[in-house]
């Protein structure tokens, strides 16, 4: 187990929000891979806790993993505008920069 006090949770935290931002261009360019790039952070994130002691008692983590989740979901089934999905990714990365702020106020 990793605790989230771990400077590698932390940086994992940046290269989340890079993975996260990504949707939005394959989305934007209509890129074939978009579902399957959503699926794999989504089975990612939804690991995230197996290896992150205490992180599933997060309510940022559980919010995280159900946007991304739900998204994966709409952008199948092609039922989410534009705005919306750049909406929820903003969302997913604010979620993501409030795990990594208390993992870093955690190890102070």
């Amino acid at each position: 187990m990793i605790d989230v006090k771990d400077p590698v949770f932390i940086s994992y935290c940046e290269s989340l929000i890079d993975k996260t931002y990504k949707i939005l261009p394959l989305y934007e360019e209509k890129n074939v891979g978009l579902a399957s790039n959503i699926e794999s952070l989504v089975i990612e994130v939804f690991g995230l806790h197996r290896v992150i002691d205490k992180l599933r008692l997060s309510a940022e983590y559980v919010t995280l993993v159900s946007t991304l989740k739900a998204l994966e979901i709409y952008i199948k089934e092609d039922v989410i505008s534009h705005r919306e999905i750049k909406r929820e990714v903003f969302k997913c990365i604010g979620l993501i920069k409030k795990i990594r702020e208390v993992a870093m106020q955690s190890g102070e």
